[in-house]
């Protein structure tokens, strides 16, 4: 009989250089992070799941279009 055993972590990434943010793209819509623990799945895991629970996308042109009120 297998066992599911909740888990989470929880990480706060910016794309601020003071942060610690490298390779930030002139609109800081791309970075690169670089962790000091590696996020990682226990060997013995069978189903896992990574998701993104929240965002901040800010209004630039590159979100703003007619396009997307379908």
């Amino acid at each position: 009989m297998s066992v599911l055993v909740p888990k989470s972590q929880a990480f706060f990434f910016s794309s601020d250089t003071s942060s610690g943010a490298r390779n930030v793209s002139t609109d800081g819509s791309k970075f690169t992070i670089y962790l000091d623990t590696p996020i990682s799945l226990p060997q013995a895991a069978m189903n896992a799941t990574v998701e993104v629970s929240q965002a901040s996308i800010w209004n630039v042109s590159y979100n703003i279009s007619a396009d997307f009120a379908k």
